[in-house]
């Protein structure tokens, strides 16, 4: 019964058995999970130099704004 479930709905079944548990997932692999977030992993190189890009403009931004916007000047 659950098998016709899993060809009908797609996923994997790990243990089709099993009873005192569901061991289903909607996904047969990973990559699925990313597609309705417009992710791939083709993409990972991008997405890596986009973030460490945000990380050096933060730094940046924040030695800047901390050499002029000084609050506490004695």
């Amino acid at each position: 019964m659950a098998n016709d479930f899993v060809t009908a709905a797609g996923g994997y079944l790990n243990n089709p058995n099993a009873t005192s548990s569901c061991e289903y997932c909607e996904y047969a692999v990973g990559d699925e999970f990313y597609t309705p977030l417009n992710i791939s992993y083709d993409n990972r190189w991008r997405d890596v130099f986009i973030v460490f890009a945000f990380f050096v403009f933060n730094v940046i931004v924040t030695i800047i704004a901390s050499r002029y916007l000084r609050y506490a000047k004695r």
